[in-house]
């Protein structure tokens, strides 16, 4: 049997074109940890855009270190939650790059005037 190429459908990683400061995105699953091109382990997690879109968020320490602060340190509690972006220039590895961070977006609770 001849067998043919096929390109494999998978989730995109979230990039720097995706997203603007300001945008919030939805978690949609409580993630995994991969390995990096560098050989790092990286905390990755499904994410649903705005527009609905799906990606996968390479999440950097800081973002996870709010998340944890704000839903907890089980990541299935993280699921359902919305992030509010932020995108930054950052220093890499002695390059100037653009960084996505996230923080948690907590609703309080409105008071009631009587």
């Amino acid at each position: 049997m001849k067998l043919e190429k096929r390109k494999v459908n998978l989730t995109p990683f979230l990039t720097v074109n995706d997203v603007k400061t300001g945008d919030v995105v939805t978690i949609t699953g409580e993630g995994e940890y991969r390995e990096s091109k560098f050989g790092k382990d990286r905390l990755v997690v499904p994410i649903r855009l705005q527009n609905g879109e799906p990606r996968i968020w390479t999440l950097n320490q800081t973002t996870i270190n709010k998340l944890i602060d704000a839903y907890g340190d089980e990541t299935k509690n993280w699921i359902d939650k919305n992030v509010k972006l932020t995108v930054a220039d950052v220093m890499v590895r002695g390059e100037l790059r653009k960084a996505i961070y996230g923080e948690p977006v907590v609703l309080t609770p409105v008071k009631r005037r009587n």
